[in-house]
């Protein structure tokens, strides 16, 4: 009996010293913060082939076990392992998703406030030219006034000036004209003057009595 006993404990520890001796330790590193967005699945692939490697050393250990006399505590002491590997793991990709999430949320954040700036620089734009094509049309009309107002007065000054002009005489045509107009003069004084003795001599002969016959014997 003490001879079995013997056995039995040295079994046990013999178990416990193989399964301590398997490397089972976690060998995963925490996300790096840095990642570009190119790096999100190459880190999954990452993960994803640590996983497949644990698992298959788990398996390996575990078959491992089976091979010594106390297989229950080496399966446990191994499949304990295992689990924590395994959360480390799966701690990884959720750290991963996250800083995903974040670098997207920035992205998206960034994208709409570069977004509202051209929004806000396009609509200073849009009135600053509506400002200045309603500028330009207000001085196209103010110069189009002005013409039509400069066509209004310009023939007016000509019809003014050429009723000036061309009876204002000058040089030989003057002396000309003042001969005539001084002939003419003449002859109207010329003709009034005979009206005037015509009718005198009417007046005279109207005013003489008229003869009288000798009376008869």
């Amino acid at each position: 009996m003490k001879r079995a006993s013997l056995l039995l404990l040295a079994a046990c520890f013999t178990a416990l010293v193989a399964a301590q001796s398997v490397d089972i330790a976690p060998r995963s590193s925490p996300a790096d913060p840095l990642l570009l967005p190119d790096d999100f699945n190459a880190k999954r692939q990452e993960i994803e082939a640590t996983r497949k490697s644990e698992m298959t050393r788990f398996d390996t250990a575990d078959a491992q076990c089976r091979t010594r006399f106390a297989v229950n505590d080496c399966l446990s002491a191994s499949q304990t392992k295992r689990r924590a590997v395994m959360s480390d793991l799966r701690r990884q990709e959720s750290r991963l998703n996250e800083m995903e999430r974040a670098r997207r949320g920035a992205e998206q954040l960034e994208l709409s406030k570069k977004k509202a700036m051209e929004r806000d620089q396009l609509e200073k734009d849009v009135a600053a030219n509506h400002a200045a094509s309603v500028e330009a049309q207000a001085q196209k009309q103010s110069e189009q006034a002005q013409k039509r107002e400069a066509k209004r007065n310009v023939p007016a000054n000509h019809v003014g000036t050429s009723q000036v002009v061309p009876n204002a005489p000058s040089g030989p045509a003057t002396a000309q004209q003042a001969v005539s107009r001084a002939d003419y003069e003449r002859r109207q004084a010329e003709a009034q003057d005979h009206r005037i003795d015509a009718q005198k001599r009417q007046n005279e002969k109207a005013a003489k009595p008229a003869s009288t016959l000798p009376v008869p014997p």
